[in-house]
């Protein structure tokens, strides 16, 4: 049995597995293994969360996580001697961001927006209206209205790190005149709602083996008045907000807020293979009120549908993406099920009921329990009582013997117009750690775990159940905020062929 991790993440080796403890967004990953033992909301999240829910002051303080905006204060300069210790580490970067720093296949334009470096690719078909265009490896794929302008779909791929972080490559600022655009891979993260990315005035040690953003490269940056710090159970992080145009293939998004990190404390950021967290959930959720990506994306007018939706898959050599527009008709199976967010805060909706083997198991005995949708979570989580009884019926044996007893898991969703049934089968929810020889070369045992984790979300904001990655590798989930904000899952299609095409 887990119990909650009582930090905001916590890495903690045991029998060859990595137990990680998440604040919605973030992720640690080790090269030995290829899945997490637990990974989650934090206790101390949930304590901020009570402590700023009784604040008068603080409307949209819900997943601020200890974050604190105040007037941006005179920044000493680094010296001369970090400097050049980072421009030596510089030099190293590729190689220190193996298995993320690919190359970029794309043109040699110092751009990749819409209007100077989109290139129709061979066969210049024309889908009804609607031209193709593939930006390169890292950078995806859309098809754009060519009366409009609008873009009906764009696919970016997002790469699997263990299965546990998915990430995604985005341009931020527009280069100046000999400078080359600047990629970051950050998490999409539908559990928050800020943006945010390291800085180049950052010099610890998490930002030196990670990408930096340049502002001086950048022709449309401009530095705002707004100072800020995440303090996080095992470090934190500091910064100030800014703004600048973020570019995703063919989407220029003009005067984007977003935090600039200028100090990053902690072995968690050390580990992770991001450079940053662009968030996806309600603008009511957004610290200092500042307008999320996709808010400015939809305020922008630059999609035909206002919609983003997850490929997400464990298979070797089959890549997941994200989808923003109109959902990919061939990657799920059959048709969309929608249930409507019962709160526009997180994507959050209504859970009816867990059954295990097709028998309840009285998870919601007083009505409907809060179930938020979030991709920057790894595993299930929901409340400890709860969890506990559903992993004794389980009875997962760690040497991954006796698995035939298993059943499915299904998870009981609804709405005022009725309830669906997603059901995860025991080949998802089980997780095995990577084959691997010890110092002698001797082969170790897999490790069996099952893919949930006890989570105590304190009242106003929870109870809460959360369906993390585990979830999205099953069903393919669509985020529509046109129509009052809803939720749409279909069974996904496995591919033969790269979703990007």
């Amino acid at each position: 049995m887990h119990h909650p991790i009582p930090l905001m993440m916590l890495s903690h080796r045991r029998g060859g597995f990595v137990i990680l403890a998440l604040a919605l967004v973030l992720a640690l990953v080790s090269s030995v293994v290829t899945v997490a033992d637990g990974l989650s909301l934090s206790k101390l999240h949930s304590r901020v969360l009570q402590e700023q829910s009784d604040s008068s002051h603080t409307p949209h303080a819900l997943n601020r996580l200890g974050q604190q905006f105040i007037p941006l204060h005179q920044r000493e300069r680094n010296s001369q001697e970090e400097e050049e210790y980072f421009e030596r580490l510089e030099e190293h970067h590729d190689m220190l961001h193996e298995g993320m720093s690919m190359q970029i296949e794309m043109d040699s334009s110092s751009s990749v927006g819409a209007s100077d470096s989109l290139s129709v690719d061979s066969t210049g078909k024309n889908r009804n209206g609607l031209e193709f265009y593939k930006f390169g490896k890292l950078t995806g794929s859309a098809l754009i209205d060519t009366h409009s302008g609008k873009v009906k779909e764009y696919k970016l791929p997002l790469i699997d790190i263990n299965n546990s972080q998915y990430v995604g490559r985005i341009q931020v600022g527009s280069p100046k005149r000999g400078t080359k655009p600047q990629y970051f891979d950050v998490i999409f993260d539908t559990g928050s709602s800020n943006l945010w990315i390291n800085s180049d005035q950052c010099f610890s040690q998490a930002c030196l083996i990670h990408k930096r953003f340049k502002p001086s490269n950048s022709k449309t940056y401009k530095k705002l008045d707004m100072e800020m710090s995440v303090q996080f159970g095992t470090g934190y992080i500091d910064g100030f907000l800014a703004q600048d145009t973020f570019v995703l293939g063919p989407l220029r998004i003009e005067n984007q807020a977003f935090g600039q990190i200028t100090n990053e404390v902690g072995q968690v950021f050390v580990s992770g293979k991001f450079d940053g967290i662009l968030g996806l959930s309600f603008p009511s959720l957004s610290a200092a009120s500042y307008k999320p990506v996709f808010d400015s994306v939809i305020s922008q007018n630059l999609l035909s549908n206002n919609m983003f939706s997850f490929y997400m898959t464990a298979l070797p050599k089959q890549d997941s993406a994200i989808l923003l527009g109109a959902p990919a008709r061939d990657l799920y199976e059959g048709e969309l099920v929608w249930v409507d967010v019962s709160r526009p805060l997180y994507w959050e909706i209504n859970l009816i009921d867990i059954e295990y083997d097709g028998v309840s198991l009285g998870v919601c005995p007083d009505g409907p329990c809060k179930a938020v949708v979030d991709t920057g979570t790894s595993l299930l989580t929901g409340p400890s009582q709860d969890v506990t009884k559903l992993l004794r019926k389980l009875r997962v044996h760690r040497d991954c013997t006796e698995q035939q007893h298993l059943k499915t898991i299904t998870y009981v969703i609804g709405d005022k117009k009725g309830t669906h049934r997603f059901s995860i089968t025991p080949e998802h929810y089980i997780l095995k750690s990577a084959p691997r020889n010890d110092a002698f070369g001797k082969p170790i045992s897999q490790y069996c775990r099952a893919g949930f984790m006890a989570l105590d979300v304190p009242r106003p904001r929870g109870p809460l159940w959360i369906l993390g990655d585990i979830f999205f590798r099953q069903y393919y989930t669509v985020f529509d905020r046109d129509n009052g904000g809803r939720v749409g899952f279909a069974k996904s299609k496995p591919l033969t062929h790269d979703p990007i095409q």
